[in-house]
């Protein structure tokens, strides 16, 4: 498929983006239809995703390329971001705005796409194994940085 056969569909790469993720979310409407309210949801949420992953994955794998560079994030991705930054704001009450930006931002990282990719293409680990681990590491993480764990600016 050439780059203008592409571009007939999608007007920009941003409209690409959107669609890919849109292909992916709409495979299990139900599980991905309301944002989540808390990291515990997020958790959860993040574990489908990489199921979802595996289930659709050259839709995943360009979604995870094409959306690498934060600059041209889609409308739903920044959409995300802010709900993760609230839903982090609500979960950890007690962190400062700044910690609350870190905390979010290693979470998101966790969770994402690209964290998906790189698990199952440079080690072997697909969505159903790296779904259940990348969440257990956003609980633990939870847990640390709730108990005021988190790693002091300088």
């Amino acid at each position: 498929m050439s780059q203008p056969t592409v571009y007939r569909h999608f007007p920009d790469r941003v409209s690409l983006i959107e669609g890919l993720a849109a292909r992916i979310e709409h495979t299990d409407p139900d599980s991905f239809s309301t944002p989540p309210q808390t990291l515990e949801e997020w958790a959860s949420w993040t574990e489908k995703g990489f199921r979802a992953g595996d289930n659709h994955p050259v839709e995943a794998t360009a979604e995870a390329v094409l959306s690498a560079d934060p600059r041209r994030a889609s409308r739903s991705r920044r959409e995300r971001s802010q709900n993760f930054l609230d839903v982090v704001a609500r979960s950890l009450p007690d962190l400062s705005d700044r910690d609350v930006h870190r905390a979010a931002a290693l979470l998101r990282v966790l969770g994402s796409v690209q964290t998906w990719l790189r698990m199952r293409e440079e080690y072997g680990i697909d969505g159903a194994e790296s779904g259940p681990l990348v969440t257990w590491a956003i609980k633990i993480l939870e847990r640390e940085i709730g108990a005021g764990n988190l790693p002091e600016l300088e």
